[in-house]
């Protein structure tokens, strides 16, 4: 669905989608500040993954955020940069991740890996809701769900991580 220019909010293109990516990148952020010390000395560098994919996602919700919110201002070229930016960031952030959960020694953590699974599947429906373009209102579309239902995922993982520290 092609977003339309909203004239009480200037340039801004999608404010929904704006606002819920920030959301999701306040919260991404939050949950990287609160895992920061949250394992035990003998996991520093998962520690240091989990931060740093959290912060990484984060990162990707605010240029996604600001790619969607002003695209129209920005021109075509920009907003392709600033896209594939935001795409490189997610990547980088699911392979930090993945290492992460490698180097959390999560096989040896029922509970952990639970909440992290449970916080896998809750992403994965929200990946659906965007394949399938559910939206609950012509302003708060596919996307703007999607971020709501990822803020949840990343809450779910950062109770795994949580839960690897013993917290």
């Amino acid at each position: 669905m092609e977003s339309e220019t909203f004239p009480r909010w200037g340039p801004v293109t999608e404010p929904a989608t704006m606002l819920t990516d920030y959301a999701l990148a306040a919260s991404a952020l939050y949950f990287a500040s609160g895992v920061h010390g949250a394992l035990p000395p003998d996991r520093i560098v998962a520690q240091w993954l989990w931060v740093l994919g959290f912060a990484t996602f984060g990162l990707a919700a605010l240029t996604g955020g600001t790619m969607h919110g002003f695209r129209l201002a920005m021109g075509e070229p920009a907003r392709k940069a600033l896209w594939n930016v935001t795409v490189t960031l997610i990547a980088t952030g699911g392979v930090l991740f993945v290492s992460a959960g490698a180097a959390s020694g999560l096989s040896r953590s029922g509970a952990a890996a639970a909440w992290m699974l449970a916080g896998i599947c809750v992403s994965a429906a929200g990946v659906a809701v965007v394949r399938a373009r559910l939206g609950l209102h012509t302003h708060l579309n596919h996307n703007d769900v999607y971020h709501l239902i990822q803020i949840a995922g990343f809450y779910l993982i950062y109770r795994g991580v949580l839960e690897i520290g013993g917290i």
